[in-house]
């Protein structure tokens, strides 16, 4: 796992760094997304989140959750 910057970069995630989100491919065909360290403390305390609705297809670009 490299660190670049201090920061750790597991090897099996896929990163969108002007949107502060990795993305990790799943054994079914489905990806799971999350929010990087650097995105958690810039948005402060986190209250509610609210994804899309699970199995739905999400086009490049377009949000699959709000937080």
């Amino acid at each position: 796992m490299p660190d670049v910057r201090g920061c750790h970069l597991p090897d099996d995630l896929l990163y969108d760094v002007e949107n502060h989100i990795w993305f990790k491919e799943v054994d079914d065909g489905n990806v799971k997304i999350g929010m990087t360290t650097i995105a958690t403390a810039m948005a402060g305390k986190l209250v509610a989140f609210t994804p899309k609705k699970a199995g739905r297809s999400v086009k490049a670009g377009k949000s699959c959750a709000t937080v």
